[in-house]
């Protein structure tokens, strides 16, 4: 926001920042004035700013079950959907879906019981709608 004094009568846009407690969800209401010539001016425009909890991303890490038995260790957001998939080239372009569920407990272990089969195996993990 620039705090100078405007001289020429033309049209400004406004701007807000706004600051809420670390933790907020919900509805917050702002609003403002405008000191115009000595008297004050009612702002208008949106007053109102929704925010949501925070979306917490997935994490997928390796994890060695036994000697050439590998799985994966899902951590994320109790009750969202996940899908893990698989590819042995990552350059092909080609994934494998290997399990699609809801996260019930974090963290979650897959164990790949095809990764005694596989030389070298990757893993990715997609948030369901």
């Amino acid at each position: 926001m620039d705090p100078r004094p405007f001289w020429d009568g033309a049209a400004r846009t406004l701007t807000y920042e706004l600051v809420l407690p670390g933790g907020f969800t919900g509805t917050a209401t702002f609003s403002g004035q405008a000191l115009l010539f000595g008297a004050t001016a009612t702002t208008g425009g949106d007053t109102t700013v929704t925010i949501g909890p925070p979306v917490i991303l997935p994490g997928l890490s390796l994890v060695k079950v036994a000697p050439g038995l590998f799985g994966v260790s899902v951590t994320g957001e109790l009750g969202h959907s996940y899908r893990i998939d698989a590819t042995e080239n990552l350059n092909s372009g080609t994934w494998t879906q290997l399990l699609t569920f809801s996260l019930t407990h974090s963290p979650f272990v897959f164990v790949d019981s095809d990764s005694p089969t596989k030389p070298k195996r990757f893993y990715r993990i997609t948030v369901m709608p």
